[in-house]
């Protein structure tokens, strides 16, 4: 578990080293052309949300003794000209009943999503810069960086861990094993579909594409952590791709074996034990 914890420190470390470098870079007007157009539609996309917030609280509010006032229907109307005709066409006779409400909801849900699947696709389109920038910070800092400190990004640096060949600790792993954990683990592809879907699709279908390619990046992530945890040798499944393992030293740069002193192991070592004292009790007999 202290393995797994440190190697969750690590990774968090070194994912904020290259977010940072890639929103730096991309905040800068020189390298990112598409800077002011990005920053209009963000912020077209916050106000939208912040008004569909707004007009689902107040509604929300406004039904909870299951009727609305003409005060009430008249404050809510007055937050949104998107979303107003959606209860306009309910309150004719000046009620609104349980059914009205839930299908006031769902049509405000639907109408929403039709706003934010065109502002999160302007957004997208006007983010290329950044998803280039990331993908060459993540291939300079996982692949080159890793392969000249041998295997030791800033955050395995802090936490004493280093990437190593899972069968030679004294062989040099390769740029290709890099590669491959850093396809599994960092998500470049994930930012390369997006790429190509952004320049290549509408609104409704770049949404669509990037919301299943995310989450089977999800998935992945999840397999991932999974086998990590599971596995004696803690190692994940980019580590069984690229033939590598995690391997952690003390200050003295001595490797540490935390899964033959794990809670897992320890509780198989005693079946294990309970086991055979159990079959030689049954010999005796």
């Amino acid at each position: 578990m202290k393995k797994i914890l440190k190697r969750i420190g690590a990774y968090f470390i070194d994912m904020m080293v290259v977010m940072l470098i890639t929103q730096c870079l991309s905040g800068v007007p020189f390298i990112n052309k598409q800077l002011d157009t990005y920053n209009k539609y963000y912020q077209e996309y916050s106000n939208a949300l912040k008004e569909y917030s707004e007009f689902k609280l107040e509604l929300q509010n406004s039904f909870k003794d299951e009727k609305i006032t003409e005060k009430e229907y008249s404050k809510i109307i007055k937050i949104s000209d998107d979303y107003k005709q959606e209860i306009e066409k309910f309150y004719d006779d000046k009620k609104i009943t349980k059914a009205e409400f839930n299908k006031i909801n769902k049509n405000i849900d639907n109408h929403y999503l039709k706003i934010y699947k065109k502002l999160y696709s302007k957004v997208e389109k006007n983010s290329i810069c950044y998803f280039i920038i990331y993908l060459i910070t993540t291939i300079f800092y996982f692949v080159f960086f890793n392969y000249y400190t041998n295997g030791e990004t800033l955050g395995k640096k802090i936490f004493h861990l280093k990437i190593v060949n899972n069968k030679d600790n004294n062989k040099k792993v390769s740029i290709l094993s890099y590669i491959i954990r850093a396809i599994f683990l960092y998500q470049p592809i994930y930012y390369i579909i997006k790429l190509i879907c952004v320049m290549t699709l509408n609104g409704n279908d770049y949404y669509n594409v990037t919301s299943i390619v995310y989450d089977i990046q999800y998935y992945l992530q999840f397999i991932i952590i999974l086998t990590v945890m599971i596995k004696m040798d803690g190692r994940g499944l980019h580590d069984l791709l690229a033939g590598t393992r995690v391997a952690s030293y003390n200050k003295k740069g001595e490797e540490i074996d935390y899964y033959s002193e794990s809670f897992l192991t320890k509780k198989l070592d005693e079946k294990v034990m309970e086991k055979k004292e159990k079959l030689k009790k049954e010999k005796t007999k």
